[in-house]
């Protein structure tokens, strides 16, 4: 029932009512009437109150919902202020940093401009170079080098250095030096050595690099060297370590010493000095060979100075199998068998 509807109910009852006091008509009417009219009204009344709670729920689930969007643009806002605080910060320090390149962009620029007028003025004025004393070797650092020279040559006094003998695999250079003395040399006594190693060649022969064997007594040594003519017509050879200087000098006289004994001289060759018919023979050139040539030459055999190893050399005993006694030899010959087992050919 609408509000129009109740006034005019309403206006009805009203003149019910006052009809009815004129014309006694019924009560009983009359109370059913306004019964019907209040019931009306709490109808009314009730879907009021139905229709208004139902809006407040609707509110109040607006009211939330508004809420949690306003929390949450609470909390993005407070984030967008942190970011913007920090981008704050980070142009600061850019502005820092381009403040500080802008000032040593400055300053190099006045240096700049201050070396460039610097080397202008040098470039205009000529430039004198210093005169280079060349130096010259007193006579003092001359001797200490020839005394470091003959130090060296006196360390490798007992040495000998033995080429063309094959590397076998798990070799013992030792022994292999021992079945060649014995084998190609026919020396049947036990040569005690110091040390025995093998060293690589820069001409890259790595099959065959040459054997160094340091002797304890030089009479050893003299005694292999005196047995070296042995060796002619064999790829090997024998020859005398010497330092790099001395090699250098000795390689200057071989061929004078080859001439003297064509001619029948008496020759000896004595570490870089050469004698013929026992007088000095001193070069008449100072040329001396590269490290090139040095090392692309063949190594003198030993049997090249067989005349002057038996005139430097002592006399040895009429057997020749035997050295120069001065001691009592130690250990015997290689055994057949072991010696049969070694390759240095």
């Amino acid at each position: 029932m609408s509000l129009n509807e109740t006034s005019n109910l309403i206006a009805q009852s009203r003149k019910i009512i006052e009809s009815g006091q004129d014309d006694t008509t019924n009560s009983n009417t009359l109370l059913n009437i306004i019964l019907q009219i209040v019931t009306s009204i709490d109808t009314r009344v009730q879907r009021m109150e139905t229709n208004i709670e139902k809006r407040i729920d609707d509110l109040n689930q607006s009211m939330l919902s508004v809420s949690s969007r306003v929390r949450t643009l609470e909390n993005r806002s407070n984030e967008l202020k942190a970011k913007i605080t920090e981008c704050e910060s980070s142009c600061q320090g850019v502005s820092n940093l381009f403040d500080q390149v802008e000032k040593q962009c400055k300053t190099n620029t006045r240096n700049i401009i201050h070396f460039d007028s610097r080397i202008k003025k040098l470039e205009e004025k000529p430039v004198v170079q210093p005169v280079i004393q060349p130096v010259v070797e007193s006579e003092e650092i001359k001797s200490l080098k020839e005394s470091v020279l003959d130090l060296k040559c006196r360390s490798m006094k007992n040495n000998l250095i033995f080429t063309g003998l094959n590397r076998v695999q798990n070799e013992d250079t030792e022994d292999l030096l021992r079945g060649f003395l014995h084998h190609e040399l026919e020396i049947n006594y036990r040569i005690e050595f110091g040390n025995v190693h093998r060293f690589k060649t820069r001409s890259g022969d790595n099959r065959r690099p040459p054997i160094v064997a340091r002797f304890l007594y030089h009479s050893d040594l003299r005694f292999v060297l005196k047995n070296a003519n042995k060796l002619r017509g064999k790829p090997f050879g024998i020859r005398e370590q010497f330092p790099f200087e001395i090699e250098q000098r000795r390689r200057i006289l071989y061929p004078i010493m080859k001439d003297a004994k064509r001619s029948n001289q008496q020759v000896t060759l004595v570490r870089d000095r050469l004698y013929i018919n026992n007088e000095l023979y001193v070069p008449r050139t100072g040329v001396i060979p590269t490290d090139e040539d040095y090392e692309n030459t063949t190594p003198i055999r030993s049997t090249c100075t067989e005349e002057a190893l038996h005139q430097t050399l002592p006399k040895a005993s009429p057997n020749s199998e035997k050295p120069p006694s001065k001691r009592q030899r130690k250990g015997s010959s290689p055994k057949q068998g072991h010696t049969n087992s070694v390759h240095y050919s």
